[in-house]
């Protein structure tokens, strides 16, 4: 799914994403406002984000058929898929693999520790039920209770907000540099 935007559509679809529900006529005029375009630009672009999936255009009421939030999602799983071989590791190692070697903001990495842990957690559930997991590991799936001395190790330096990015190195929140070992 690669939508090939340029700029001009996208300030278009964000327009759109704005106003939604919005005559096409009442879309012409902002438009003419907006970007100083001709009715015929306009339904250019219209019909092209129509072609691409992207809005629909009934009874001369144009919608969009994802929310933003759905789109960039939609977007960046595409560029995943199309550049990294579908793997977001690959894309997170690529991404995280520069000169600089950025720490992530605090509330970012907690964020991506509240999407993964999860995942993480599955694995091991997954692992344990295939018996190829640690024997330590006890876990119910209904309660997503997982007790072993290496999640709960890990588990508990996530919950004490220590991340480690390309650094070799984790802080906490207190801003405490921790060596990594």
């Amino acid at each position: 799914m690669n939508y090939g935007l340029g700029d001009g559509q996208e300030k278009f679809l964000d327009l759109i994403w704005d106003k939604e529900p919005i005559g096409s006529g009442e879309l012409v005029k902002l438009c003419k406002n907006s970007f100083d375009w001709e009715k015929s630009t306009t339904y250019t672009i219209l019909k092209k984000l129509i072609n691409k999936g992207l809005v629909k255009n009934e009874n001369s009421i144009v919608t969009s058929v994802y929310d933003r939030e759905k789109y960039y999602s939609l977007l960046a799983k595409s560029f995943v898929i199309s550049n990294f071989e579908g793997s977001l590791l690959k894309f997170m190692k690529a991404y995280m693999d520069n000169a600089e070697r950025t720490m992530l903001p605090q509330k970012e990495a907690d964020e991506i520790i509240q999407i993964i842990w999860p995942y993480a957690l599955i694995e091991a559930m997954d692992k344990l039920e295939k018996g190829t997991g640690n024997e330590e590991i006890k876990a119910d799936r209904k309660t997503s209770n997982v007790s072993t001395s290496n999640l709960l190790t890990i588990k508990e330096a996530l919950n004490k907000g220590a991340h480690t990015v390309g650094t070799g190195r984790s802080t906490n929140r207190s801003g405490n540099d921790n060596r990594a070992r």
